[in-house]
């Protein structure tokens, strides 16, 4: 299947230059004015990704390209779930500190599902946590508002990460949530060629067995997807080029069913979905002109850490770590130090003074992190039994099946 699309050598050079031109100090630009710049950043970094991979396929500018238009986005998200406080947001292979005020666009579910298109491509599961706390509330009070069936394709997608979630009831809710008469002309062209597919996809990713239905399926989304965008102006079907939702899916397919796509055709690239070439997504630890160190934890606290000096570790617990308990959610994820991760595990436990502390609806939105190692520290923490962490541990580090099954025990609890 052949892409609609066409460009020239020569144009991908000039994107290019224009390209480099616009970013020049946009770090320093995102932390200025974050809410305007990281919307704006990441559709020049998506535009130049599709030009670059579409002319010239599996090069270092074009993984550059996609990972800092899925960091941007993130960002993006990031700075609406912290509204006016500072957070540490990955960039190129550093992070930095960004603080801003939240305003309301570009953040309904429709553009939330291009960032977590990314994520999932990109193989972020840091971003997809992050992403996966963005909550229907945000979508809505985007200043162009929010589809219902966009809200729950979103759920959806939140259900793939989230051994909590009920994955089959979801899938229920988002499908019986397609009204045609709810939508404008428009808008029922757009939701009925690019989302409305998707459901099926997943359905067969999810359904053992069904590689030949899932390759059948992404045949027909994938014409489907061409009758879309090629109707489009060439400014506009440029954003039809390479296909974020069906290659996002077609990710998903390969990692987590083994299933190989066998339709041949100019929307979702090789290269993307068996990712050999793709960058890390950890960020660099060492210090740069634009970057700093990959958190926001004290130097003193950070020191105790490292150093794993019980005592002083004992002397910190009583104190207040939440203005930085992200940084060190981070720092235990990143790290392989288990003394490390011990004494942030032992930092944080003992700190429930009462139902309203500060830090159990982050613990309680940490059970939802795709990550088994986050979701160990919270139980632990939510216990307030440091015994917890020596339930969870196997020989190999943290047992994922044993933190699925404490999650569910406790969740139990919670619900009588």
């Amino acid at each position: 299947m052949k892409n609609h699309y066409e460009t020239t050598e020569r144009y991908c050079l000039i994107a290019t230059e224009d390209y480099e031109e616009d970013m020049v100090g946009f770090i320093e630009t995102i932390q200025g004015a974050p809410s305007w710049a990281l919307p704006g950043f990441f559709k020049k970094s998506l535009k130049i990704f599709v030009e670059e991979a579409f002319q010239r396929g599996d090069t270092a500018p074009a993984w550059l390209y996609i990972k800092r238009a899925q960091q941007l986005f993130t960002g993006h998200f990031q700075l609406s779930l912290s509204n006016g406080k500072e957070f540490m947001m990955d960039i190129d292979d550093g992070t930095i500190p960004v603080t801003g005020e939240y305003k309301n666009c570009f953040t309904n579910a429709n553009y939330w599902l291009k960032a977590f298109y990314l994520a999932i491509i990109m193989r972020n599961m840091k971003a997809v946590g992050i992403l996966s706390q963005v909550s229907e509330d945000i979508f809505k009070a985007d200043e162009q508002g929010s589809n219902n069936f966009d809200n729950q394709l979103a759920a959806l997608f939140k259900a793939i990460f989230n051994p909590a979630a009920n994955f089959a009831e979801q899938l229920v809710i988002t499908t019986a949530s397609f009204i045609p008469d709810e939508f404008t002309k428009p808008r029922f062209g757009y939701v009925s060629r690019l989302f409305w597919p998707q459901l099926a996809i997943i359905q067969a990713i999810f359904t053992p067995g069904s590689e030949d239905k899932f390759n059948e399926l992404m045949k027909e989304a994938l014409k489907l997807h061409k009758e879309h965008w090629k109707q489009k102006s060439k400014s506009k079907a440029a954003e039809g080029v390479i296909s974020l939702p069906l290659t996002a899916l077609a990710v998903l397919a390969h990692d987590h069913a083994g299933y190989k796509l066998t339709v041949k055709n100019g929307y979702i690239l090789d290269w993307l979905v068996t990712a050999e070439n793709a960058p890390s997504n950890n960020p660099a630890q060492a210090d740069s002109a634009q970057t700093t160190e990959p958190t926001d934890i004290p130097s003193h606290v950070l020191k105790a850490l490292k150093e794993g000096d019980g005592s002083e570790i004992e002397s910190l617990r009583e104190q207040n770590h939440t203005q930085y308990l992200p940084a060190l959610i981070a720092l235990y994820e990143a790290e392989e130090d288990w003394d490390l991760r011990g004494g942030i595990v032992t930092l944080l436990v003992d700190r429930i003074d009462n139902t309203e502390d500060i830090l159990s609806p982050l613990m309680n939105d940490a059970l939802n992190s795709p990550d088994h190692q986050i979701r160990g520290l919270a139980l632990v923490w939510l216990y307030n039994d440091l015994t917890v962490y020596d339930q969870i541990l196997s020989d190999y580090g943290i047992d994922e099946q044993k933190v699925d099954g404490l999650v569910k025990k406790y969740l139990a609890a919670q619900s009588q």
